[in-house]
């Protein structure tokens, strides 16, 4: 009894690949919020070194 095992723990292997797929894509997302976020973070409150660096341009 031969069974060919297309299946990955309770999934198909299709079905795996779709949820690898949608996880990679949050984690993108997460990571683009993040970078988002500090962004406005350093809009809101310049950091030390650009704030020096500002300074010695004037």
């Amino acid at each position: 009894m031969t069974e060919v095992k297309d299946r990955v723990g309770n999934v198909t292997r299709q079905r795996y690949e779709q949820l690898v797929a949608q996880a990679k894509e949050l984690i993108a997302q997460v990571a683009r919020a993040q970078f988002t976020m500090g962004d406005m973070a350093l809009e809101i409150e310049p950091s030390r070194w650009m704030r020096r660096s500002q300074r010695s341009a004037i």
